[in-house]
């Protein structure tokens, strides 16, 4: 086990440095919860400790300091997102041992002949994705899979193949809002926390133009700031790229059909998707293309840290740490509902966003108190809309989006990929997204 003492004492002096700070403004609890909770970030920047340590002191800080009861703390080994994450990696490694991916392969080469085709290609089979597999985290382990397969054709290198393994989450992230089943989580929360009631084509009338014109600033930019690690893509001659497609397993392509068509029908069969990608796994097992050493590809680090990282949302909820930041962020809100606004609205949700870490607990404490606040005078579906893109398009580390974490937890982009791109992306957003999103409501007749 390798630890970074100099690393490590830096960490630590700069939490009792804020500890010190908050205590004559907060409580001892909350002072005490945010400073282990700064630690625990900064630990897994650093990399001061190895992040299952840090993992487990954080779960172990939150069980003996939080008031939210242990099974709030450890929610996330008891969810059905838990059995979901586990069994996709299960389900793509039996696919990829079937030869699946790689008779795709092929066929993508002919199509792909450069960086933009090949960001072009992400963007339309994400779409595609979206409505074969409604679940976000089976679609990211399925894709990686698939691009990573392509990408040992090709021979890039480990650097290049890593920021296009990044490239292609994060288009899954600003994409997700497109559509309402874009991201069943996600959206849902929306809906659900705002009392919206949503058609899937009345949300795409409000999405997907401006989604999909954030989706060509985001991969312009990602363009711009990975442009030297992208530059073997423009050697690649198409020559080298075209290839025989590899034996399939007849059974591999069964199942995989029946797993599509059982997650396209779970609205009316009422299966969850999760025990659809269990039962898919186990006849792959039965069929001999999973074995007792494909369980490696669970990674148990990640598992931990997953378990870590959905924590937060709930302790930072039960003792009221979520209440406060978003009383002190409210009142910097201006009276009447313009570009100003939009844009400090934007701010103050990604500021929440940051400090919460998860997703839908930034979603559940944000959007309702917004709503709530400009009901009397301002319209509640661009404000529960520009709140929520805040929170679920922004990231600086891979705490900030479970996908980021799944990609990540498997090797396949580092973390200091994610800061260095989700920086930009963040400045960029503070004034794309009310620029875009009004401007096309406005144009669209929606406002």
């Amino acid at each position: 086990m390798k630890i970074l003492w100099k690393k490590l004492v830096l960490c630590a002096l700069s939490a009792l440095a804020f500890l010190c700070v908050l205590l004559p403004v907060t409580g001892l609890r909350q002072a005490g919860l945010l400073a282990v909770l700064l630690l625990t970030i900064l630990l897994w920047i650093t990399n001061a400790v190895p992040k299952w340590l840090s993992s487990l002191f954080l779960l172990l800080m939150f069980s003996l300091l939080s008031s939210a009861p242990l099974r709030r703390v450890v929610q996330f080994p008891l969810s059905k997102n838990f059995l979901m994450v586990v069994f996709s990696y299960l389900f793509s490694e039996g696919l990829k041992n079937s030869g699946l991916f790689y008779c795709i392969v092929p066929w993508m080469q002919r199509c792909i002949k450069g960086v933009f085709s090949l960001l072009l290609s992400v963007l339309l089979l994400t779409f595609i994705m979206i409505w074969a597999v409604p679940q976000p985290f089976a679609r990211i382990v399925i894709l990686l899979q698939l691009y990573t397969a392509l990408f040992r054709v090709w021979q890039l290198p480990e650097k290049t193949t890593h920021i296009l393994c990044f490239g292609i989450v994060n288009t899954g992230i600003l994409f997700n809002s497109a559509f309402l089943r874009g991201d069943i989580i996600l959206n849902t929360a929306l809906l659900n926390v705002s009392s919206l009631s949503m058609s899937e084509l009345l949300w795409a009338q409000w999405m997907l133009v401006p989604t999909l014109l954030l989706c060509v600033l985001g991969t312009a930019l990602f363009y711009a700031v990975f442009y030297k690690e992208l530059l073997p893509l423009r050697q690649l001659r198409r020559c080298d790229v075209i290839g025989a497609a590899a034996p399939l397993s007849s059974p591999a392509l069964v199942i995989s059909v029946v797993t599509v068509l059982l997650w396209l029908t779970e609205s009316w069969t009422g299966i969850p998707s999760s025990y659809t990608v269990m039962g898919a796994s186990a006849a792959l097992a039965l069929c001999g293309l999973l074995h007792i050493r494909d369980l490696r590809c669970i990674n148990l680090e990640l598992m931990l840290f997953l378990t870590a990282a959905f924590s937060i949302g709930p302790v930072m909820t039960a003792d009221g740490i979520a209440d406060r930041l978003l009383d002190l962020l409210l009142p910097l809100l201006p009276k009447t509902f313009d570009i100003c606004f939009a844009v400090i609205l934007v701010v103050c949700c990604m500021i929440l966003h940051m400090v919460l870490g998860s997703c839908v607990t930034a979603i559940s404490v944000a959007i309702p108190a917004v709503i709530l606040l400009g009901q009397a005078s301002m319209p509640v579906y661009p404000l529960a809309f520009l709140a929520f893109l805040a929170i679920v398009g922004q990231y600086v580390i891979p705490l900030h989006n479970v996908s980021l974490m799944v990609g990540q937890g498997q090797g396949n982009y580092s973390q200091g990929e994610v800061v260095r791109y989700g920086s930009a992306l963040t400045a960029l957003e503070i004034v794309a997204l009310p620029v875009l999103y009004l401007a096309w409501w406005r144009i669209a007749g929606l406002l």
